[in-house]
């Protein structure tokens, strides 16, 4: 849960276990399973802003546009992350990121809005994505602008821009290619192990 730049509570729900959503609950609009839900503060009226998710593990503002990024928790074969917006439906379980899921052969991507990013899950240690944030500050200057997320168990970090008239691209920014450190981003340029260490990504 959080609260965004409206100053509504944002809160993403999973879409409540069982291999490939037996209950169609991401996909069924009269379920708050499987969506990004947004609550008024004050009358607890709640509404569903967006739906097609699988398990959104850490979501954040963009705190300079207040863009809403997800990390989405894939399945079997991808992880992905989702720039979320009001209305739209990411496509679980239909899809896992940019693949055909139900059915794995002859789904329909039209109606769903694709990841900004997605990589294979169980690869280098990799299964599940955690969402981080938009870095906005100024000691690594290559970083302004760009959204650092990594993987929960395989330690690797990446960085994702979209430069203006350009797709989303990401960068590798630690771990990649190294044995897997358990870390995941937490804020700025700071990433946290699981073993109590404090790391701070720094230009090389």
């Amino acid at each position: 849960m959080r609260f965004g730049p409206d100053g509504w509570l944002y809160v993403g729900m999973g879409d409540g276990g069982g291999a490939d959503d037996p209950q169609d609950n991401a996909q069924n609009p009269a379920s708050p399973l499987g969506k990004m839900l947004r609550v008024h503060p004050d009358t607890g009226a709640v509404e569903v802003w967006a739906s097609g998710l699988r398990n959104p593990w850490r979501f954040s503002f963009d705190r300079a546009t207040g863009r809403l990024f997800v990390g989405d928790v894939g399945q079997d074969r991808r992880e992905e992350v989702d720039r979320v917006e009001r209305g739209t439906n990411y496509g679980w379980a239909v899809m896992e990121g940019t693949l055909c899921n139900k059915p794995e052969v002859g789904c329909d991507p039209a109606p769903f809005v694709p990841p900004v990013a997605s990589y294979p899950t169980h690869v280098d240690g990799t299964r599940a994505v955690t969402g981080g944030f938009v870095y906005r500050g100024s000691r690594v200057p290559w970083l302004a602008g760009r959204y650092v997320f990594g993987d929960y168990c395989g330690g690797q970090v990446w960085a994702l821009q979209s430069p203006a008239g350009l797709p989303w691209s990401s960068c590798c920014a630690a771990g990649c290619g190294s044995p897997p450190s358990r870390k995941r981003p937490t804020a700025s340029s700071l990433v946290v192990d699981h073993g109590g260490g404090v790391y701070q990504l720094v230009a090389r």
